[in-house]
């Protein structure tokens, strides 16, 4: 059984995360933002993308990973992982237009693919899916590149704590 958080007011206007439906009060979104979300995605049901997703052969969603890394313990959300006859691919999901692509959207599915990499076999990639204008960014980190991103990883970590700590001075 679902557990639902509704009321009347919110009857059929709620957003799934795993077992939960969350009002839209909850989430601060109106009906008038949800049209717009379907009318964005109306758009899309007939997307190269779309397609291979509707063909998968397995298909995980808000699938949680964790990975050891040192004396710290890693933790990502992928959107969706999709299965197709030449493997693994991680899809994320961007209620915005390509324009907004950022090396921080690049970082984060750089970091899905390291989480990622032991789990699904073989990992094709991680592609970024625009839904505003339906251009979708493949980002890959293949295995050359694994020790400079664990050394960058190492940098990004010691950086927040150095962070951390002047906020707590």
């Amino acid at each position: 059984m679902k557990n639902a958080i509704s009321d009347e007011r919110h009857a059929g206007c709620g957003l799934y995360s795993g077992d939960l439906i969350a009002s839209q009060d909850q989430i601060g979104i109106n009906k008038v933002d949800i049209e717009d979300v379907r009318n964005y995605l109306s758009l899309l049901k007939d997307h190269p993308l779309v397609k291979e997703m509707e063909l998968a052969l397995e298909s995980r969603n808000e699938y949680e990973i964790t990975k050891p890394f040192g004396e710290y313990i890693l933790y990502g959300r992928l959107d969706k992982v999709i299965k197709t006859a030449e493997g693994w691919k991680i899809l994320d999901f961007k209620f915005s237009r390509s324009e907004s692509h950022s090396e921080a959207h690049d970082f984060q599915m750089k970091f899905y693919l390291y989480l990622a990499r032991e789990i699904f076999s073989p990992l094709l990639g991680a592609e970024l899916f625009y839904l505003k204008d339906g251009i979708s960014r493949l980002v890959l980190l293949g295995d050359e590149n694994i020790p400079n991103f664990q050394e960058y990883l190492d940098e990004r970590i010691e950086e927040y704590q150095r962070a951390f700590k002047v906020n707590l001075e």
